[in-house]
């Protein structure tokens, strides 16, 4: 990867291995790009802003706890933000989040 980090959720998603999010090696920093590694070319590519949701586990003191949820369905990525409890889906063609639900 491009950049060192922790913390962060990978998903497989239209042939290609995500990494979205995660901690800084500093333990404090939150990470808001994601980086794509191609399974053909075998590069990473960072994606600017593909992940700007707060996670109460990102929190100063360092975090613990796991990382944020995110799941891949149809090649459609979808995450959990905890901050406004809400289900959100990727959008990306614009590296864009929308709101889809919220919680139960």
């Amino acid at each position: 990867m491009n950049k060192a980090r922790k913390m962060c959720p990978g998903v497989f998603m239209d042939g290609n291995f995500y990494v979205v999010g995660g901690i800084a090696v500093d333990k404090i920093t939150q990470l808001t790009r994601g980086e794509e590694f191609n399974m053909t070319t075998k590069e990473w590519c960072e994606i600017p802003n593909m992940f700007s949701m707060r996670n109460e586990v990102l929190e100063t003191p360092p975090p613990s706890g796991s990382p944020p949820l995110v799941v891949v369905v149809n090649n459609i990525l979808y995450a959990a933000d905890y901050s406004q409890q809400e289900v959100k889906k990727y959008v990306k063609g614009n590296i864009s989040w929308v709101t889809i639900g919220g919680f139960p």
